[in-house]
């Protein structure tokens, strides 16, 4: 038998396990193979572990690149559409107010177009609460730059996309942001939108919170068209939100209403306050429409809100199939003293009777505060009227 003997310190070979470092081994046997097979195999599992980790962090960094990789920061004195519209897919932009400055406004000369995945954020301000809704006050606000026409502020075209933390005035401008090439994952909230001269927030999808629409509805000949604080085509969600002041109505969603998974209430307004609207402040219209969608299982959800000094009514369902309206309070402002909606109406179920629109039936309107408002169409189409007070 071969016997290795060696005079210096000794540092086992890759093929002889640990090392051991300043000891002088005794070799008089070779290790046994089943030693080898458990080398072999920890080698193996070792390879498949760092396999694993390289997949596991190009997976991060791809997520990293299309969910907001880039950071694009805007201050005072920057081009803000231009350098909005030049970012990327997914990146965030991050608008900032100026020290000093209540609310500091940029002035844009082009719709700011918000691609796939992108955020447009101001820095945040301050709220307050009024009920159940939540006033936002941005430091930072959008206008339309003098001497230019354009239709729109903000222009959301892709999905998914988040706007926050913004006063969008839209003075001289059709509506202060468009949604109708966005997608339900539409996000927005602490926005102050006002001035438009229809909608404030246009073919709207998606979800609304903790925002304040008013004065909207500029243009007389819009009204009953698309003036509204807020108006929705597909199903949607605008909570915790006060639409006051606007002409037409405060928040809306007509043309269909057409149902979105990701909206399992189907047309959900909730915990809002509406005053001053000239016409409803809560309406659900035309759903399903007949040469749309005639044959969606369209519904809405509209509760927890509180409606008073509205021009025709508190919360209108016309032509609109399977409405819940509950929990609401009608007439009565936050300090207790009688405003009362339009014609005393609470609620107006209304069937037109048109072929061209959809059918107002099986509404559910129960558990609301009415105060010696009305309610239309009690007992019509299916429609149930319970426990209001």
């Amino acid at each position: 038998m071969n016997i290795r003997k060696y005079a210096q310190e000794y540092l086992p070979g890759p093929d002889e396990g640990v090392q051991a470092i300043g000891i002088k081994p005794t070799y008089g046997a070779r290790p046994t193979r089943a030693f080898e097979h458990l080398t072999n195999r920890v080698r193996i599992l070792a390879g498949r572990l760092v396999v694993i980790m390289l997949a596991l962090l190009i997976s991060l960094l791809v997520s990293s690149t299309a969910f907001g990789g880039t950071v694009v920061d805007v201050n005072p004195g920057d081009d803000l559409d231009a350098r909005a519209n030049a970012a990327p897919a997914g990146a965030v932009i991050e608008v900032h107010g100026k020290a000093g400055v209540g609310t500091f406004f940029y002035k844009v000369n082009k719709p700011i177009e918000l691609k796939d995945g992108q955020k447009l954020v101001g820095d945040a301000g301050t709220t307050k609460q009024l009920g159940p809704a939540i006033i936002p006050n941005p430091v930072v606000g959008i206008e339309k730059a003098r001497g230019v026409s354009m239709n729109t502020l903000v222009k959301a075209k892709g999905n998914p996309i988040s706007i926050s933390w913004l006063q969008i005035k839209a003075a001289g401008v059709g509506k202060g942001v468009t949604a109708d090439l966005a997608g339900p994952g539409l996000s927005m909230d602490h926005l102050r939108v006002y001035g438009a001269k229809g909608p404030g927030i246009g073919q709207a999808q998606g979800v609304l919170t903790s925002s304040e629409l008013f004065s909207n509805g500029r243009n007389a000949s819009t009204i009953g068209d698309t003036a509204a604080g807020i108006k929705c085509n597909v199903a949607c969600e605008v909570g915790s939100t006060y639409a006051h002041n606007n002409g037409g109505n405060g928040i809306w969603c007509d043309v269909g209403c057409a149902p979105v998974a990701a909206r399992t209430n189907g047309v959900w307004f909730h915990d809002n306050v509406t005053k001053g609207n000239s016409r409803f402040g809560i309406r659900y219209e035309n759903s399903p429409k007949p040469d749309l969608n005639p044959n969606d299982p369209v519904e809405a959800l509209i509760e927890g809100n509180r409606s008073f000094g509205n021009g025709e009514g508190g919360v209108a369902v016309a032509d609109a199939a399977n409405a819940t309206v509950r929990n609401n309070v009608f007439g009565r402002r936050l300090d207790g003293t009688m405003v009362h909606n339009g014609r005393k109406l609470a609620v107006i179920l209304r069937n037109s009777g048109e072929k061209d629109r959809g059918t107002q039936r099986n509404a559910t309107v129960t558990g609301n505060d009415l105060n010696r408002e009305g309610i239309t169409d009690r007992n019509l189409r299916g429609n149930v009227c319970t426990n209001n007070s």
